[in-house]
This record gives C-alpha cells, structure tokens and sequence, in this order.
C-alpha cells in the first residue's frame, strides 16, 4: 500500500498553508461570539440559566418549563396536552430576574436537564443574567482552546496542524454551539479529558470527569463503557473500575440529591417529566431519530427503541474492541452517541474522535480512511440539512466511515502496528 507523504516531505509550504486554512477556519466563529455577547444568541444559555435560577429559588425546572409551554400553546390556539392541575402557578416561578412576571425571552419548547445537571453546570452559567454571557463566552474560548489542545496531542508533532485542520471540519456545528449559548463544547472538552485520564490509567480522575460530563447526558453516558473495555482488555483492574464508577455515582447522587432538597420533588418524578419532553422533541432533532419518526413510529416508541438499540450496540464495545486504541473506541461511542438520540446540528462535534482516528490511518497510509475522511467533511462542512435524503446520506457516510476505521484499525492490528493496541500496557496495582 503506498505512503502518504508527511508533511515535511511535502515541504514546508504545505504546514503553512494548513496553518493559514486553521486560522481561517477559527475566523468562521468571530461572528457567532459577537452575536452571543449582543444578545442576538444564546437562546439555550438564557434556558440553562433560567433552569439554574429556578433551581436555587426552590422552584423545579421541568414544572416551570410545563407551565410556559401550557401558556404558549393557549395564547397560539393550540389544545394544550398538559393537565394544568398539575402546573405551578405563574407567580410561584416568578422568582430571581422573573420577579416582574416576563418570560418572554425563554423558549418555552425547550425541554429542561435532568436535574442533577444544575450543580454541574453552575460553575459555567453562575454569574446573574446578564453578566452570565459574558462570562460563558470566557468558558467557551477556553473550553475550545483546550480541546483542540487535548485533540492535536493525538498525532506526532508534524501533523499537529493537519490534526487541527481536521477538528475544525465541523465548523458549522461549532458556530451553531456557540450562537445559541450550548454547552456541547466544554462537555467535548470534559470527554476528552475523561478520554485522557483512561489513557494515563488515572482511574479516580477519570470518575470524577465523568460525572461532570453528565451535565450534557445524552452526549456523554455512552462513553461510560469505555471504561469498561479497559478491564476486558487488562489495562485496568476490575477494583479500579469499580473504584471510579463508585466515584461517579456519588458525584451524580450528591448532585441529584441536593436538587431534591432545594425544590423539593422527586428526582424520578422529575427524571420521567425530562424524558417526556424530549422524546416530544425527537422530529426536530437531526440524525437517525426523526428518520425513525417519519418512517411512521411515535415520538416516544423512536425515543425509547432507539435508546435501547445504542445502549445494547454500546454495551458490545468493550468485548468486541478490546484490542483496539482508545481513540478507535472513542471513535465508535462518539458515532453512536450523535445517533442513539435526539440531538441537534450542534452536538455533531461527537464525530470529532472519528475525524481524527481516520486521520492517524491515513498518517499510516491508509487510502480507504482518506477517502472516508473527505466524505465526512463533505457531511460536516454543510449548514444544517435540510431534507429526509441529505439526512439519509450524512448518516449513511457516518456509518460507513466508521466501518471504514474498523477495517483499517483491524487490518493494522493483525499487521502488528505497534502502539494499536489498547492494552499495550498492562494493569497497575
């Protein structure tokens, strides 16, 4: 199979010109962080906030949410489906900024968090409104930068800037992250961290980070069996796994249970109220859920049958891919965390560990994996789809990709490439 030529081979012309194409890449989010701090943006930064608020003032989120959304759907002459005897009244959620009753800036078709994500999101949103946008466009510059950082690290020093090329690809995901105030980047930032922890075996650490990436559940709860792969593959003891899910349990308990306290209802209540809402979301999400939903099934049945389908696909990882590089298992949870539920253009930054995998095949030489990796920019590089077909092929060119990095890590791992294998170190007491 023919090399690919490294960048110093090609010359130093060509690491300029990636560098120049990096930087204009990162010129793309000027605008979106503009629109952000004006107040054009931040429609999800305003929810999170108001959330978090409510939160602190005693008042449950979800309960709030219910209530605004009861409202809108009167004053649009829609037939409200909520049973208002079970609402809060307006003016037992006018607390904090919504003392004077206006709610007009809240989007009342947003579903709230599970709550035991407020303690976690609050070191990111806890100055009050409207200092808050200024200080989470601080969070989400570094969040951003360290990221990148983390994601470059992946390669050798002469790619570094094709590795930085690569993670942008994505960019429009990264505007629309930014534009609406999401917190798809620090959770990325959280996850690749967790992701660094697991390969440095610092298996305390990697509890506690994530824990702290269940801020955003639905893009991080996947990557929970990465820990385990690292057991059947020996690189961790059984006790220490066990050890950091136990941390992260505790984490998340505590959280949970400080919620209960401060509002006084019933997480699991509260929990059913979050899945409702969001499986009511599922059309308007982006990937293989409202494929499923046009296909003729129920918001709800898609939700929960799509649910159970990535979890028991998930569940197979750490036997199946046991051999395989971290990275390449990050890869694979990052594919099936974009698919397993609703999500929106924002959130495709979880294809970022497939874009790089494939690059460190196509460092090796890899033909398939560059051809794999074009045809995910070409998915990635676009504004939101827009019809049944675009969708159709952007997760048709995901999957195949991934089968793609499958085949060539497999192909390299029976060539006995040396560092593929992910339990290449052995277990530490």
């Amino acid at each position: 199979m023919p090399q690919l030529p490294s960048p110093p081979a090609i010359g130093r012309l060509a690491t300029v010109l990636f560098a120049v194409f990096v930087i204009s890449r990162l010129a793309f989010l000027v605008p979106p962080f503009q629109q952000l701090l004006n107040g054009e943006g931040g429609v999800d930064l305003q929810a999170r906030r108001a959330e978090l608020e409510w939160t602190m003032h005693g008042v449950n989120p979800e309960a709030a949410r219910r209530l605004l959304l009861f409202e809108s759907l009167k004053k649009s002459g829609e037939k409200p489906w909520l049973d208002p005897s079970t609402l809060p009244t307006k003016e037992e959620i006018s607390v904090g900024r919504f003392t004077d009753g206006d709610f007009s800036s809240i989007n009342p078709h947003l579903a709230a968090y599970p709550s035991w994500c407020y303690p976690l999101l609050a070191p990111m949103i806890w100055p009050p409104w409207p200092a808050t946008t200024g200080y989470f466009t601080a969070v989400l510059v570094l969040s951003l930068a360290a990221f990148l950082w983390l994601c470059v690290r992946v390669v050798d020093r002469s790619w570094r800037w094709v590795a930085l090329f690569v993670c942008l690809i994505p960019m429009s995901a990264y505007s629309a992250s930014v534009f609406t105030g999401q917190v798809t980047i620090p959770a990325m930032l959280v996850i690749a961290g967790y992701g660094l922890m697991l390969h440095k075996q610092r298996w305390e650490w990697a509890g506690v980070l994530l824990a702290i990436s269940a801020f955003k559940p639905t893009m991080s709860v996947l990557f929970a069996v990465a820990l385990l792969a690292q057991v059947v593959c020996g690189r961790a003891r059984l006790t220490q796994a066990v050890k950091a899910v136990a941390i992260c349990a505790s984490i998340l308990l505590s959280s949970t249970l400080l919620v209960w306290w401060l509002v006084g209802t019933n997480p699991v209540a509260a929990q059913v109220g979050v899945v409702g809402g969001n499986s009511d979301a599922a059309a308007a999400g982006y990937g293989v859920l409202p494929l499923v939903v046009a296909a003729g099934l129920s918001n709800g049945t898609a939700t929960l049958a799509l649910a159970a389908l990535g979890l028991g696909v998930a569940a197979t990882v750490p036997w199946l891919m046991r051999h395989y590089t971290l990275l390449c298992q990050f890869a694979v949870l990052g594919v099936l965390s974009r698919l397993w539920t609703y999500h929106r253009h924002y959130d495709d930054l979880l294809l970022v560990f497939l874009l790089l995998a494939l690059l460190v095949e196509v460092r090796r030489g890899s033909l398939l994996s560059l051809v794999a990796l074009v045809l995910m920019a070409m998915t990635l590089a676009t504004p939101t789809p827009t019809s049944t077909m675009l969708e159709l092929w952007r997760v048709g060119v995901w999957l195949m990709a991934t089968g793609a990095l499958l085949i060539e890590a497999r192909g390299a791992l029976l060539r006995g490439t040396r560092g593929l294998r992910s339990d290449a170190e052995p277990a530490q007491p």
